[in-house]
């Protein structure tokens, strides 16, 4: 998929390649010292491609909080890959977002719920308590 983009003079094929508009951390969430960071991911599911199955593992996290952009895309990839893999998983709906209401709304409601749960954050927040 031509974007327009270009590192080091070379077209970028596809989207949210690293050195490209989109990937890049908000201030807001840079990582601080002992923060892990995973990086690799190219498909849809946060699983594929990553370590992340093993950083969950070998540090006996049970639980997947699930926030992101393509609801109906990233965010359901993972949550079901995590799900058949053992997590427990929680999606943080309004820390989520896709396309359209209609798919946010969809996948909210039939397919999240029977893999794990839905919370907004501050429901998130407060169960942490």
């Amino acid at each position: 998929m031509p974007t327009g983009w270009k590192i080091d003079g070379k077209p970028v094929k596809g989207a949210w390649v690293k050195g490209t508009p989109g990937p890049e951390i908000i201030p807001e969430l840079t990582p601080k010292k002992g923060d892990i960071i995973l990086r690799g991911k190219k498909t849809l599911d946060a699983f594929w491609s990553t370590a992340l199955d093993y950083t969950l593992r070998v540090n006996m996290i049970e639980w997947l909080v699930i926030v992101g952009f393509h609801t109906n895309w990233c965010v359901e990839s993972t949550a079901r890959s995590g799900y058949d893999k053992g997590y427990r998983v929680v999606v943080i709906g309004d820390c989520t977002g896709t396309d359209t209401d209609e798919e946010q709304n969809y996948v909210e409601k039939f397919i999240f719920p029977k893999i794990g749960s839905v919370m907004n954050y501050k429901e998130f927040l407060k169960s942490l308590v």
